[in-house]
């Protein structure tokens, strides 16, 4: 089993679809720092069931979530996918027959996390619980974070001893044991929560035996209520009959009289309406006459106000118009002094206009003129300036070429003497050089010597390399034999613990085979088949509880029933036609909707569903008969393979060591001739150093001088001809120069006379531009005076207008005096009405004054007549409320007797008809209220105690039971508890030696010497903690926090490494724990990296090129994008053979 991909997708800083194969058993990470290399390790760690952001390196679990960079938006998701390669079985049960598993885990911003395994959704738990035992899980030693290598050797002994129990693949037996004492704690609490239930049960039974004593004295005397009851009903019932017929009979004579006193009373009555319609006739005709009389007064009023009115208005009128008429004189006058004024100012804005224009164009054509000029100058002034810089150009250029002058013949000089000088030096060390024939005589030497030593060498390392494979093999060969031999332990050990459980569980007492021998079952329904059959899996007899024999029933199953993916030679119809199966919800819920009382439907997990209820499956003592039954033979079949496999291979071993003698004589041979040749080469090559030291020295000198003469010839050389070039070039600047000069004063002279000109025009155009100036404010006066002008003039025209309007109106308004005479007439007329209104109101208010008596009169009379009538009214209703109250009384009765009737029954009835004969015309009243009395002091009757009292009783009969057979199942899971420390502490124990064996070899290898051990501390194996007590070369032992950094992290690599070599963890992640060492020791970590790649996947992050060169395949991580990492990946093999 191997991890063959990563595929991660917004995880950190990979935010892209990004997928990392690790096909290779040797895979190396590599990238700057902080490209996101270690959030590999992250996301691995992540979904295989990381829940705390801490230890991810973030504050919140959404913090994995890429969160944005400069051009990238945060991801809504994060999701991370592993592939493995299962194609040997490592991860057993009912992922063993699938060659590759997939784990996925997706997380949403929402806070959201989902699982998913092969595609389907699951716990996180389900995902844990699959790689118990391999070494893998979240915090598993098989991954290494930075730092984390030394916090593993620097963990508390308690700590560490987790390390080992995941080792030794007991995590899942201790997983199994805290579920065991879980339920164990849960049985106790059921138990003590059912002693109370008991205790309280015999308390409340002890009352209720009680409450049901007095329940019957209340029964008894309940029947004697009823019977007093029934009797005093019955004489009540004649004594308000015979009183209601009195009352009745008063009653009709009362209605009589009240009747006759009601006829008096309307007649009455009638009289009075017809004197009110009267007086509210003649009330409103006086109203009327009234209304009349105040409307004449008011118009009398009104037209008195209109004639004032009208001959106020007609004297004020005359005024206004007097005061307009001279108004509109004085503005005619003013109208006409502004229209002269009008016709000056147009006629001298017209000359001044004409005037501007013609000094304008003249100033227009002065200013094209100047322009021209100014054009002119420009030009013959950019020629002066261009003359003036070529001039000091030809200048600096001119001195140039006279310094270099200067400088090369001084140069020349020196030149020439140091030439002299260097002759004379090389021809003395010519005639010192004297070694050249006895240097060729020891080279010869050197080389032939030089050729025998590399042939010894060839051969000795063809030896050591032959030496090497041989132990190699050999030592491969131990290794196999000790991982053989130790694997058979296990499976010997392995195979007894199950033996002993199966016998146990299955406790044969009739020697025949159990049922579960003679099945054969479908593997992804072993479970539910087991969880069906478990009372019968053990059992050679099939009978079910009604005692009827299985083995007559058959049936004929479809695939939706368990049987059909269940063969036997038995007849499994009566156990197996009501049960169903369902591989996911949706199955579920179709079979649901069908599914009858008796029938069930089974999950592939166990899980039990009816029509209303469901039972979650738990492992139990029965549970994994079918499972055991198969790892026995598996186990069975693998010892036997085991033990031939030893024995060839302890030959193997044989041959290798004699072979492994040979050629260690062979190498000590060749090894002692090589140093004698070593000695004789070292002693010509020490000879040939110091004569070549000699020559060489005299050689250099002369490469030295020969050289600095060859420069120095042809520096000469190039100084001639750099000074005839220079004499040249100063001629020819010389006389350009004088060129120039002349070309310089022709254009000044021409530039003085333009200047001169320029300057009288620009004070003529100032001139002109000011007349301009002037003539243009004189217009812009005149023309805002005219406009001043025709804006009094439109005023006053409006004003004009305004006062004929005014007038217009005022003679509108004056009023006819033939209007005047009309208002005076009409109110000489309203004055007679006036008169005969108040005539006629007088007479009238008369008449009403006399209705208002005659109805006063009659209004007494009817109030005394009301007091009659409602006199009579009040005993009538007084007879009818009692009436009333009888007939409630005898509703009452009636009511109260209808219920006693429906309380007793028709039996009871017939055998109270001598009792109630009997006492038919006794005093019932008294006895009725003794025995209420008696009712009375009997206080709360629970009338249901008696069926309580039997109910509780069985109740408590059934938590008896229940109380036996949950200490009988506690006792179970205690023996359970027992067996399973006792397996934890053999494999313990059994992998702590083993560990300790192989962390002893590993440590002197990856140190080059010193020893190192582990110790238990404590004396229970089942919770000793675990030591590290480690001596490097040359020190004293002492534990691991006495040693440096680099010592922590060789001896924390050794004991990983020892682990591996005892449970080989499908693969390993090393995050650069290769930084705190030297050279040497990562050469030493690659090659034992390199061995041990055959058992386990590596995939490390390093910066180290030694590191690198192990890999098979090394995957680069980039950041080109600021925030975003990407893959470069490189197959190493490949390139080779590319590169063949």
């Amino acid at each position: 089993m191997y991890l063959s991909k990563v595929k991660l997708s917004g995880f950190k800083s990979f935010v892209d679809h990004t997928v990392f194969d690790l096909t290779h058993r040797l895979n190396g990470i590599v990238g700057p720092n902080g490209c996101g290399k270690s959030n590999i390790i992250d996301a691995i760690r992540w979904v295989m069931g990381e829940s705390s952001a801490k230890q991810l390196r973030g504050e919140a679990m959404t913090d994995v979530i890429f969160s944005g960079a400069t051009s990238r938006k945060a991801s809504s998701f994060a999701s991370i996918e592993l592939v493995f390669d299962n194609t040997d079985g490592r991860i057993g049960g009912q992922w063993a027959a699938f060659g590759e598993i997939s784990i996925k885990r997706i997380l949403e911003r929402t806070g959201q996390s989902t699982y998913y395994l092969n595609g389907a959704k699951c716990r996180r738990k389900d995902i844990t619980d699959i790689f118990l035992g391999t070494g893998l899980g979240a915090r598993s030693y098989a991954i290494i974070e930075q730092g984390m290598i030394s916090r593993i050797v620097e963990s508390k002994p308690d700590e560490l001893r987790l390390v080992f129990e995941e080792a030794a693949g007991v995590s899942k037996y201790k997983e199994q044991k805290r579920e065991t004492e879980i339920r164990i704690e849960h049985t106790r609490q059921n138990l003590l929560r059912l002693l109370d239930v008991r205790e309280e049960l015999s308390t409340q039974l002890t009352h209720l035996e009680k409450q049901a004593k007095k329940a019957e004295t209340y029964q008894v005397l309940k029947r004697e209520e009823r019977l007093l009851q029934y009797i005093a009903l019955k004489q009540q019932k004649a004594e308000i009959s015979a009183e209601q017929a009195d009352l009745t009979a008063r009653l009709e004579a009362l209605e009589a009289e009240f009747h006759q006193a009601v006829s008096f009373y309307n007649e009455l009555i009638l009289k009075h309406n017809a004197n009110k319609a009267a007086l509210t006739e003649k009330s409103s005709a006086l109203s009327v006459a009234t209304e009349t009389f105040h409307a004449e007064q008011r118009e009398i009023l009104t037209l008195e106000h209109k004639i004032a009115a009208i001959k106020t208005s007609q004297a004020r009128t005359h005024e206004d118009q007097a005061a307009l008429n001279a108004s509109l004189v004085q503005v005619d006058a003013e109208i006409t002094e502004l229209q002269i004024a009008l016709e000056t100012l147009t006629e001298t804005e017209g000359e001044e206009s004409d005037a501007l224009m013609v000094m304008t164009d003249s100033l227009f054509e002065l200013t094209e003129h100047l322009e021209s000029l100014n054009g002119t100058f420009d030009a013959f002034l950019q020629v002066a300036k261009t003359l003036n810089e070529e001039v000091r150009q030809l200048e600096r250029e001119a001195d140039v070429a006279k310094n270099s002058i200067t400088h090369f013949e001084t140069q020349q000089i020196h030149g020439e003497a140091r030439i002299a000088k260097l002759q004379l030096e090389l021809s003395a060390l010519e005639a010192e050089d004297g070694h050249s024939d006895q240097l060729i005589e020891l080279q010869a030497a050197m080389e032939e010597k030089a050729l025998s030593v590399e042939t010894l060498q060839q051969s000795l390392s063809d030896a050591e390399e032959q030496g090497q494979t041989v132990s190699e093999a050999r030592r491969d060969v131990e290794a196999r034999i000790h991982q053989s031999v130790r694997t058979q332990s296990e499976y010997e050990g392995r195979l007894s613990a199950l033996t002993l459980l199966q016998n146990a569980v299955l406790a044969q007492k009739d020697g025949q085979a159990p049922l579960f021998e003679s099945l054969t079952i479908a593997p992804e329904w072993q479970k539910a088949a087991e969880v069906v059959l478990a009372r019968y899996l053990t059992l050679s007899t099939l009978e079910n509880p009604e005692g009827y024999a299985l083995a007559a029933t058959e049936c004929t199953f479809t695939e939706q029933h368990l049987g059909h993916y269940i063969q036997s030679d038995k007849q499994l119809g009566a156990l197996l036609s009501h049960v169903y199966v369902a591989r996911n919800e949706l199955d579920l819920a179709l079979l649901k909707a069908d599914l009858k009382m008796h029938e069930w439907i089974v999950m592939p997990n166990g899980d039990l569903y009816g029509v209303d209820w469901f039972i979650a499956h738990i492992d139990g003592a029965i549970d994994g008969v079918l499972e055991r039954a198969e790892e026995m033979n598996e186990l069975e079949r693998r010892l036997q393979d085991l033990n031939q496999l030893i024995m060839q291979l302890e030959s193997d071993k044989q041959a290798l060591i004699a072979q492994e003698s040979a050629v260690h004589s062979h190498a000590k041979e060749i090894s002692s001739a090589l140093e004698s040749a070593k000695a004789e080469q070292a002693a010509i090559e020490k000879a040939w150093a110091l004569l070549n030291k000699e020559h060489m020295h005299v050689a250099e000198n002369q490469a030295r001088i020969t050289s600095e003469l060859a420069a120095l010839k042809e520096a000469h050389e190039a100084g001639q001809l750099e000074i005839e070039e220079n004499r040249i070039t100063l001629e020819s600047l010389l006389m350009t120069l004088e060129e120039t000069q002349l070309k310089k004063s022709a254009n000044d002279a021409e530039l003085s006379a333009y200047e001169a000109e320029q300057k009288a025009k620009q004070a003529e155009a100032q001139n002109m531009q000011q007349s301009v100036n002037d003539a243009t404010r004189q217009l812009d006066n005149t023309r805002f005076q005219l406009k001043e002008t025709e804006k009094n003039l439109a005023r006053l025209v409006k004003t004009h207008s305004e006062l004929q309007q005014k007038l217009q109106e005022k003679t509108e308004c004056e009023v006819d005096s033939d209007e005047l005479i009309l208002l005076e007439e009409s109110l000489l007329i309203h004055s007679d009405n006036l008169i005969t209104v108040d005539t006629e109101k007088t007479e009238l208010a008369a008449e009403v004054a006399a209705l208002q008596t005659a109805i006063e009169q009659e209004e007494t009379l009817k109030a005394a007549q009301e007091k009659h009538i409602e006199s009579q009214k009040e005993v009538i209703q007084s007879l009818m409320v009692r009436e009333a109250e009888f007939k409630a009384h005898q509703a009452h009765i009636e009511k109260d007797w209808q219920d006693l009737l429906e309380t007793v029954s028709i039996d009871e009835q017939h055998a109270m008809t001598d009792e109630i004969a009997a006492l038919e015309d006794a005093d019932v009243e008294p006895m009725l209220k003794s025995v209420q009395q008696k009712l009375s002091r009997l206080g709360a009757v629970n009338l249901v105690a008696i069926e309580e009292c039997q109910q509780l009783s069985q109740r408590k009969q059934y938590l008896d039971e229940q109380d036996q057979d949950l200490n009988a199942a506690l006792s179970e899971l205690e023996i359970a508890i027992h067996k399973i420390d006792q397996e934890t502490r053999e494999r313990f124990m059994s992998t702590f030696n083993a560990v300790n064996q192989d962390f002893s070899k590993l440590f002197p290898r990856l140190f080059g010497g010193g020893e190192a051990y582990l110790e238990l501390k404590g004396e229970d194996a089942l919770s000793s903690g675990v030591n590290i007590i480690a001596r490097p070369p040359g020190k004293k032992p002492g534990t691991i926090h006495l040693l440096s950094g680099g010592e922590k992290a060789l001896t924390a690599a050794a004991l990983v490494f020892a682990i591996f070599n005892l449970n080989p963890a499908p693969f390993c992640i090393l995050d650069e724990v290769d930084a705190p060492l030297d050279e040497a020791n990562v050469r030493r970590l690659g090659a034992l990296l390199k061995e041990m790649s055959d058992r386990v996947q590596f995939i490390f992050i390093t910066h180290n090129k030694t590191t690198m060169s192990v890999a098979e395949s090394l995957i680069g991580v980039t950041m080109s994008e600021p925030g975003v990492s990407r893959l470069v990946s490189v197959d190493l093999a490949e390139a080779e053979k590319m590169a063949e």
